[in-house]
């Protein structure tokens, strides 16, 4: 963000009779921190891509408080959902898949009571596969990269036949997944347009550094005792009204729209 912010103070210092070119920014997913801060940082683009419903009001009212134009705001959503979710799937929970987040949560310690009951999951369902899909292999290059990756966390413990780490993307095996479970990864969303059923670990407490105070309202934090009991939360129509919205293209096709 601060980079972008620097990027406009250069080019309105520029000494140049022509136009400059058009900027776009946006947001990778869900806003997590700083978004005051961060909405700040682009506010001098020409497009800004917006990725919610309550993210869209929330930057209009600080546009409106400090005199910003708000012509450049966008609602585009998040470009890997549609307009509406798949409706949820019922029968029983036979694939669980755990999506790993690089950075949450962030001790070893913590990371390891989380994988843990992952196992103690499969081996109180015996008869459902539950998966552990981390964001990237050890070694691999990304833009957040995991300080204590499941590959050694998990080395030399004993797991049920039943548990084991997949690296298929999320997209590819969202349609065979009875229920996914995170912490605060976008992943979630993904899933529930899929129309796959969602836990959110709750354990840890709600806290920012975790994320997942963005979906306080959401109707989908669980503790993992609830989760091993199958008591699984419902999305709240509101709450899923901000990432689900019609709209008159994808989120591609309105940003080239309004860039045109």
């Amino acid at each position: 963000g601060s980079q972008l912010l620097r990027l406009t103070i250069d080019l309105a210092a520029a000494d140049s009779r022509e136009p400059g070119p058009v900027l776009v920014t946006g947001w990778v997913g869900l806003i997590y921190e700083q978004i005051t801060t961060g909405y700040l940082n682009r506010v001098g683009f020409d497009v800004l891509a917006v990725n919610s419903v309550q993210d869209l009001a929330y930057f209009g009212g600080v546009a409106a408080e400090l005199g910003f134009e708000q012509e450049n705001l966008l609602l585009s959503g998040l470009p890997f959902l549609g307009p509406r979710p798949l409706p949820q799937r019922g029968g029983p929970v036979r694939r669980v898949l755990y999506a790993d987040q690089p950075t949450v949560p962030g001790p070893a310690a913590e990371r390891r009571h989380l994988y843990q009951w992952l196992i103690d999951y499969a081996y109180a369902h015996p008869e459902r596969e539950v998966l552990l899909k981390p964001r990237h292999r050890p070694g691999e290059d990304t833009f957040h990269r995991m300080k204590h990756h499941p590959a050694d966390l998990l080395a030399g413990i004993e797991c049920p036949a039943n548990f084991r780490v997949d690296y298929t993307p999320i997209s590819e095996i969202l349609p065979t997944v009875d229920l996914l479970v995170t912490m605060s990864s976008t992943a979630c969303l993904e899933a529930v347009g899929a129309g796959c059923r969602v836990g959110l670990v709750l354990d840890f407490g709600v806290q920012e550094r975790y994320g997942n105070h963005a979906f306080l309202g959401s109707g989908l934090l669980r503790t993992v005792d609830q989760l091993i009991a199958d008591d699984i939360g419902s999305p709240d129509p509101e709450w899923l009204g901000g990432y689900f919205f019609d709209r008159p293209g994808t989120a591609t096709e309105q940003i080239a729209d309004r860039v045109e």
